[in-house]
């Protein structure tokens, strides 16, 4: 073997030797930090909200094919708007309209 291949190989190794001994299976994972617990609830109160308003409002730029562009009937097409409308079916557990 050359030497970058020794290398390589010492590298993958190392790694998983301590990725595999990091955690055994009966081990619980750590409690989540104060920071994290606060997040996750104004993550939950955002959701709440937009749930009880009853849409999700997505802004998009105006006129760029392919990502957001309103037709001469004012249907909204591109990928920007096809995220929104992921997003709403994911939030009210629908098919987007």
């Amino acid at each position: 073997m050359n030497n970058i291949s020794i290398v390589l190989v010492a590298i993958v190794a190392a790694a998983a030797g301590y990725f595999g001994s990091t955690m055994t299976k009966n081990e619980a994972p750590a409690p989540a930090p104060a920071a994290e617990k606060t997040e996750t609830a104004s993550v939950e109160a955002t959701l709440n909200a937009v749930k009880a308003k009853g849409f999700v409002q997505c802004g998009v730029s105006q006129g760029l094919p392919g990502f957001s562009n309103a037709d001469d009937a004012g249907n909204w097409t591109g990928i920007d708007v096809d995220v929104c409308r992921g997003v709403a079916a994911a939030v009210f557990a629908m098919h987007p309209k």
